[in-house]
């Protein structure tokens, strides 16, 4: 029975990194909803605690004890990871902040995914959160279990290449430093042109 609770949660994982990973991709660049993905990299809160707003559905498919190298897990977070890498150009520079001095890159990952659902697949903040930017209403503070408890293995960042980790599109210019020697990509310095 454990070992299906532990495939199931993998396969929750899975699917939810899918479904982010899809609506990530519809949003267009230009639009107010891409500005409010790009404000949730402004803060170091966001990376640190799950958005109250994602709600225990979001905890529940995305244990705090999931392991981002598992096999039903890998390919959609990867996946995942690096669409935010491109989209978003200063979550490497965070993630290099953050991890793993305050936190674990699991976690890093989760909490910032948390702040992703609540923005792009949960259901309306209440009118009381109407007034607050979209971004703001979607980390909705500290909730619960985010924090660096337990480690991963696997680190993501840093290992993406060219365009998905320069942040082309949003002036990133030096994505892509590396954390360690336990990236599942091997990291590649951008390459800076002299004057």
């Amino acid at each position: 029975e454990g070992r299906l609770l532990a495939r199931r949660a993998m396969t929750a994982v899975g699917e939810l990194c899918r479904q982010l990973l899809t609506k990530l991709k519809e949003v267009e660049v230009t639009s107010a909803l891409c500005a409010d993905v790009l404000l949730l990299s402004a803060s170091d809160a966001v990376f640190l605690a799950l958005a109250e707003r994602a709600g225990p559905a979001f905890a529940e498919a995305w244990p705090e004890a999931q392991q981002l190298d598992a096999q039903a897990v890998a390919a959609p977070f990867l996946a995942l990871a690096a669409e935010a890498l491109r989209v978003d150009s200063r979550l490497q520079k965070r993630c290099d902040r953050l991890v793993p001095k305050r936190t674990t890159e699991a976690s890093f990952w989760r909490c910032y995914s948390s702040a992703l659902y609540a923005l792009l697949l949960a259901p309306p903040a209440p009118a009381s959160a109407a007034g607050e930017g979209a971004a703001e209403a979607a980390a909705g503070g500290v909730g619960a279990g985010g924090g660096g408890a337990g480690g991963d293995g696997a680190s993501v960042t840093g290992g993406l290449k060219g365009d998905e980790a320069s942040g082309a599109q949003h002036g990133g210019a030096d994505g892509g430093d590396a954390l360690g020697d336990d990236l599942f990509f091997k990291p590649a310095k951008a390459q800076r042109q002299s004057p």
